[in-house]
């Protein structure tokens, strides 16, 4: 018997209910009520072991190795663009860890970029600014590639993403920015980088 089932007690093996019946329970009236707490995306504050200072050192670094693959082969840009989204969310993230002590489990830059806007953490962005982040946006698509729906990336857009970091970078606390000039560049997300010698 697989692990995890248990025979019953006359050692007959249950007959696995049909799915209608296993779902039959949650139909009508709960089902409105469980699909929208399906929806609700999960919070994560400081007391998860999340620190404003580790997600900005990771999307800084992010963003760093980004603009090095936009630098090189054309093969790299799908990796340079989802990179990009993703060191511009860990900015969004640890700015809002700081100010309001949590953060939702969301990945849309935009959606997280309001929330700062509601603390009043944040200004409004120009539209030239909020078009990239929607650019970037769609990059976090990127991990998949989707014949059916193909994403363009090239390294021509590096000088827009860059003009949107210099805008947020210039709105986030100084006491976060400057703290991230103190961190060990050795040490990351509580282990010490090291090159080993290969032989």
């Amino acid at each position: 018997m697989p692990p995890g089932l248990i025979a019953p007690s006359d050692s007959r093996v249950a007959r696995p209910r049909r799915y209608d019946e296993v779902c039959a329970p949650h139909r009508g009236s709960t089902q409105a009520s469980r699909t929208q707490a399906l929806k609700v995306p999960r919070k994560y504050p400081q007391q998860d072991g999340l620190i404003p200072l580790e997600l900005l050192r990771a999307g800084v670094d992010h963003l760093s190795a980004s603009e090095a693959l936009f630098k090189g082969s054309p093969s790299h840009y799908d990796s340079a663009g989802y990179l990009a989204q993703l060191g511009v969310e860990l900015l969004l993230k640890s700015w809002l860890l700081f100010v309001a002590g949590e953060f939702e489990g969301v990945h849309q830059l935009a959606s997280l970029h309001a929330h700062l806007v509601s603390c009043r953490a944040a200004d409004r962005l120009s539209a030239q600014d909020a078009e990239t982040m929607g650019l970037l946006d769609g990059y976090s698509e990127l991990r998949y590639p989707n014949l059916d729906q193909p994403i363009e990336v090239g390294s021509e857009q590096q000088t827009r993403i860059e003009a949107l970091i210099d805008t947020l970078w210039d709105q986030m606390p100084a006491v976060l920015c400057e703290a991230l000039q103190t961190v060990n560049p050795l040490e990351k997300g509580g282990r010490v980088l090291m090159k080993k010698k290969i032989e």
